[in-house]
């Protein structure tokens, strides 16, 4: 399953567009982890997963290996939270 994941965000990350301007700082990405990974109300996860996607390269360890990883691994892993769209 573990690879399953892997090769899914990687490929899902390849396809997102270049890296461009977050709209989120790293607070914003905390909170969301310190809340049990819930969507903020007025939030799509499926934008949200889109820009933690272009976190996945950035050179702030804890922004990409311990936030945009852990949050994009639980929504993925969770039926419902991502739309089949977001997957493609």
């Amino acid at each position: 399953m573990r690879n399953i994941f892997c090769i899914v965000l990687f490929l899902w990350s390849t396809m997102v567009p270049a890296l461009g301007a977050d709209t989120h700082g790293i607070d914003f990405w905390r909170a969301i982890a310190k809340n049990k990974y819930a969507i903020p109300d007025g939030e799509s996860a499926d934008s949200l997963a889109r820009e933690l996607s272009r976190a996945l390269a950035s050179p702030n360890p804890e922004l990409r290996d311990d936030l945009a990883y852990s949050i994009l691994h639980r929504w993925i892993v969770t039926p419902g939270t991502l739309t089949q769209q977001s997957l493609e």
